[in-house]
């Protein structure tokens, strides 16, 4: 209710006029429909509805079903109302309203849409005679309902034959009823409650946000909410739960778990609330952040308990949380300098500001277990069989270009992974030694040249390296490294060429856009005077690698 002068794209008071931001289907609800097929005053009918109402003050509001004003043939819409009762499940009247006695209803534009009319059998005031040619006309009628209940809502009506033709295809008038409908002026739903919080009614209607906050930061449970609102962000895992089932295999494990981590929370939102380590700085967000990482439970690497009930206590310790389409795209760019598909937003021709998007965040964002903040707004925790196909498209769209970009169009100096290495390198030494330097900057672990990782890799390279040479022999094939059978162009990657190539991307005028693209002449006559030559065959070798790096567990997961 906070939000009632805001629509669903935070604009605020957003209607014509700046009335309000209340929804259309709310505002110009219809209701349940009745056809009235009385012609005259003798032949008046009875249309009923049966509706919910709550107990006290209720609103209803009778209005034309049909077509309005028909500006084509200059037609309105005319119907007599007599009068309504509200009878509760019982069939017991609780109230009866003579329309007369309301008056004729008026326009929110000011002027009458009806007029109150004599009988002419008996010559007193009777009936109100509707004229509703616009929308927006309705009769109100305000009922006290003693208890919530489905009451019998009844409305004496008739209309004269000759305007027949005009209500519509069925030749009758159609009313409806609206319980608790707009009115001109609301800014809040009728049939919600009015804006508050535990209790205690909003202060202001024009911008109550502010107020919001405050009651919200002051009620006791925020700090702790808090907590668990940024735990699952850092740790990756939610926050344990206490088990129900006793019987259960790992209650013990769990329970422990659960009691443990709430010992945890109590401190954090403590710190938080009265300011940690002394700090007179209370509800400091950077500094909750800091106590959350620097905890036991985001630091510990590795649990090899022998107690099996502290191992399943202890089966989330530690951070390791799988990145997010987002993360893992700018991770890519940062350590390769290269990313699937990336392309520049629209009137950034450098780039240079980060503002630039991929295949990993746009086409594979929701496969990739990411959100669109309308209907998926939980982002996918544990990797799926389709994130690993994903993850292994990215790695094998990706690490082709990075070894092309590095191992022929950059100087040794400008390398991010493979300084010093050259298809014409093959001693076990040379490749060892990057291997132990790639796990460090692609997966930021420590290995040794003769660590199982480095041997494992190695004996990869080695694998794919033989292969290509035979494959090569039996095709009698040149020794060239194929740059267009790279991808380094599929999904136009804009920054491909940055630093390497001034001038690569040029920007294209259409009828409806300005669009991006690779100056082709411009990239040919440079990659033409590149020499590809791969004499051993080494760069497919390097290729397969590095995808296997960007597959392994700890390039996904921080």
């Amino acid at each position: 209710g906070a939000f009632q002068n805001y629509d669903e794209m935070g604009l605020y008071k957003s209607a014509r006029g700046g009335l309000d931001s209340l929804d259309d289907f709310y505002k110009y609800a219809e209701g349940p429909t009745s056809t009235l097929r009385a012609a005259t005053w003798e032949a008046r009918e009875t249309l009923s509805w049966l509706v919910p109402l709550a107990a006290g003050a209720q609103t209803l509001r009778v209005m034309f079903a049909n077509p309005f004003y028909d500006e084509d043939n200059d037609e309105q819409r005319f119907v007599y109302l007599d009068r309504m009762s509200v009878s509760d499940e019982e069939g017991e009247v609780i109230a009866v309203y003579e329309f007369e006695d309301l008056g004729p209803p008026t326009h929110p534009d000011g002027w009458d849409c009806g007029e109150v009319l004599d009988n002419p059998s008996t010559g007193r005031r009777d009936h109100i005679f509707l004229h509703w040619g616009h929308d927006g006309c309705a009769i109100f009628v305000d009922v006290e309902v003693p208890s919530y209940g489905i009451y019998d809502v009844k409305v004496v009506a008739w209309a004269y034959p000759d305007w027949y033709e005009q209500f519509g295809d069925d030749g009758f008038a159609k009313l409806s009823l609206v319980v608790n409908a707009y009115q001109e002026g609301d800014i809040w739903y009728r049939d919600m409650r009015a804006p508050g919080f535990a209790g205690a009614p909003a202060p202001h209607s024009n911008n109550n946000l502010q107020w919001l906050a405050r009651q919200i930061v002051a009620d006791e449970r925020f700090a702790e909410a808090t907590v668990k609102f940024w735990w699952p962000a850092i740790m990756g895992s939610e926050v344990a739960e206490f088990p129900e089932e006793a019987a259960d295999a790992d209650f013990e494990g769990r329970l422990l778990a659960a009691n443990a981590q709430d010992a945890e929370l109590e401190r954090l939102a403590n710190g938080f609330r009265n300011g940690f380590q002394g700090s007179p700085y209370t509800y400091n967000l950077k500094d909750l952040l800091v106590e959350i990482v620097l905890s036991k439970w985001f630091r510990a690497d590795a649990v090899t308990d022998a107690d099996p009930v502290r191992r399943v206590a202890l089966h989330n310790a530690g951070a390791r949380r799988l990145l997010t389409p987002e993360e893992l795209a700018h991770k890519t760019a940062a350590i390769t300098g290269v990313q699937w598909g990336r392309y520049l937003h629209r009137g950034l021709i450098d780039g240079r500001d980060g503002r630039w998007s991929s295949d990993l965040t746009e086409s594979y964002r929701l496969l990739y277990g990411g959100i669109d903040s309308d209907g998926i707004t939980e982002r996918v925790r544990d990797i799926t069989s389709v994130m690993v196909g994903v993850a292994k498209r990215h790695a094998a769209r990706v690490s082709c270009p990075v070894v092309m970009r590095e191992l022929y169009l950059l100087p040794d100096a400008e390398r991010r992974l493979f300084a010093g290495i050259y298809p014409s390198v093959t001693a076990a030494d040379a490749i060892k030694r990057k291997l132990v330097e790639l796990h460090d900057k692609v997966l930021g672990v420590q290995v040794t040249p003769d660590s199982p990782d480095v041997e494992a890799v190695y004996q990869l390279f080695v694998d794919t390296w033989q292969h290509e040479r035979d494959s090569l022999q039996d095709r009698g094939a040149d020794h060239w490294f194929d740059r267009w059978d790279c991808s380094w162009g599929w999904g136009q990657d804009h920054l491909f060429f940055e630093g390497i190539l001034d001038g690569a991307v040029v920007q294209h005028e259409d009828e409806n856009d300005q669009l991006y693209d690779f100056d082709w002449d411009r990239v040919r006559d440079f990659l033409d005077g590149i020499d590809f030559s791969d004499p051993h065959r080494t760069t497919h070798a390097w290729v397969v690698v590095l995808a296997t790096l960007m597959m392994d567990y700890r390039y996904l997961y921080v």
